[in-house]
């Protein structure tokens, strides 16, 4: 007699006959897997309806004993108890049954990350806003389409191919690594790039600047992404908010075989040879919905028009095949790459030296940042080691202030940091004497390169692209 729950499965090994209560009254049943994987004889009543497919098995194999009744128990058991030979033949048909129905948990999961691999998370607003902001995102959805109609219906044409990259949603997806990375591919390969880009949140009295591989231009005059191309001197680089007059200009004063249109999947006056879409991983569809319900710039259908995507920011979660079975909803003919920003090295803000990402050149880091997603950036220093004594976000595209950065060495000073540590894009974002305003902190930030899987795949459709247009000009 056991008086406590969950004791019983572990003594069917010293059972002669098992009766499986619950099967006398009208309780469905309880599960015979269990004894008869110890190859005992079960005994069951005439209610078994919450195990109805395993009770059926278990009859047709002849490898339990069905009563009618409780007035039928006591001769069914002394039977059983009687003729122990007929008794095990019955538990050894029952362990047959049983042990052909091993595997079931493990199939079940099995199933359960087959569906979660087809699944992208997607958060549902609460109830008081979502009534408030659904008929927003539906006039959104409107002006949208109705700028792709007229945009599209007037195109215009630049003298060399047009590569475009682009996103969906609102916020980073890794736009500047790739098109860093893609201007290298294509210098690899002899052609002459140039970057078009649109410059956000410059102050300029100059509508179009163009800067020729290794110039200079002020960040006040390009933006902080702009500025990031310009450094890099792997290209020419074009800023203005209408790319085809930016594309005239720099062609005309600067040259360049091929033009890669930075943000440009939702820019509709240019025309484009290929549409590039990226998909950060982290956050692919910006909640599911069209602005302001989620990030999206515009319905995920807008995909059928990419001719090729980048899940970026794949190796910080588990959602590339979620999202690949997602992109293939909208198009199937468009190639799937997966890509990673990777740390290249550590650039000492005072003196601009390069220094190796391992070890890191400091002990206890105090983190700065104003991202669209700065969890990327977080992540990438956890996969570093680097031990974070803070963490402080600000807006994306921050300028920062004198009195914010004393703020910020102050605070992180406070919390036993040695060092402070931000990105590439918020180094460009700091103001004059930043080094003075943070001593005796020394600032470092983390210069970051992408890593694409099947780069040369992808190249292979940029280069047909790019062989496309030139027939076309012949």
């Amino acid at each position: 007699m056991l008086d406590t729950i969950g004791e019983l499965s572990s003594l069917f090994s010293l059972a002669d006959v098992v009766f499986m209560g619950g099967t006398l009254a009208r309780r469905g049943g309880h599960n015979i897997l269990e004894p008869a994987l110890f190859a005992k004889p079960v005994i069951m009543g005439p209610h078994m309806e919450n195990f109805q497919a395993i009770a059926e098995e278990f009859r047709a194999a002849g490898a339990c004993v069905e009563i009618a009744g409780g007035q039928e128990l006591a001769g069914a058991l002394e039977r059983l108890l009687q003729d122990l030979d007929g008794a095990r033949e019955i538990g050894r048909r029952a362990q047959a049954c049983a042990e052909a129905r091993r595997g079931a948990t493990a199939r079940a999961i099995q199933e359960v990350r087959r569906l979660h691999g087809q699944c992208v998370p997607r958060a549902r607003p609460a109830s008081p806003w979502l009534a408030a902001e659904w008929p927003l995102a539906r006039i959104w959805e409107w002006g949208a389409k109705r700028r792709q109609r007229r945009g599209g219906a007037r195109r215009c044409k630049l003298g060399v191919p047009v590569i475009s990259v682009g996103n969906l949603t609102m916020g980073g997806t890794g736009k500047t690594p790739f098109v860093l990375r893609l201007a290298e591919l294509l210098n690899l390969r002899g052609h002459r790039p140039g970057i078009l880009t649109r410059g956000y949140g410059r102050s300029s009295p100059h509508e179009y600047v163009t800067v020729a591989p290794g110039g200079t231009v002020a960040v006040q005059l390009s933006g902080d992404e702009p500025q990031i191309f310009v450094r890099s001197g792997v290209a020419s680089v074009g800023i203005g908010a209408d790319r085809f007059e930016a594309g005239t200009r720099l062609l005309r004063d600067i040259g360049a075989g091929v033009l890669l249109l930075d943000d440009g999947f939702q820019h509709w006056k240019l025309a484009r040879d290929m549409e590039i879409v990226l998909i950060d991983a982290l956050d692919p569809f910006g909640g599911g919905y069209v602005f302001p319900l989620g990030r999206l710039r515009e319905p995920v259908a807008g995909l059928a028009r990419a001719d090729a995507v980048v899940i970026t920011r794949s190796g910080h979660s588990d959602l590339a095949a979620a999202i690949e079975h997602e992109v293939r909803r909208w198009n199937q003919r468009a190639p799937v790459f997966r890509a990673m920003v990777e740390p290249h090295a550590w650039v000492e803000q005072s003196t601009g030296r390069r220094l190796s990402v391992a070890p890191n050149p400091f002990a206890r880091a105090g983190v700065f940042c104003g991202l669209g997603n700065p969890e990327s950036f977080r992540r990438t220093l956890q996969a570093m080691g680097v031990d974070v004594a803070e963490w402080i976000d600000f807006d994306d595209h921050h300028r920062y202030r004198p009195q914010e950065l004393r703020h910020v060495a102050h605070q992180m000073a406070s919390r036993g940091a040695t060092a402070l540590v931000t990105t590439e894009k918020d180094a460009v974002n700091l103001c004059e004497d930043c080094d003075r305003l943070l001593a005796p902190l020394p600032l470092y930030w983390l210069q970051v390169q992408m890593r694409i899987e099947g780069e040369e795949r992808l190249m292979a459709e940029v280069e047909r692209a790019i062989g496309e247009r030139a027939r076309a000009g012949r």
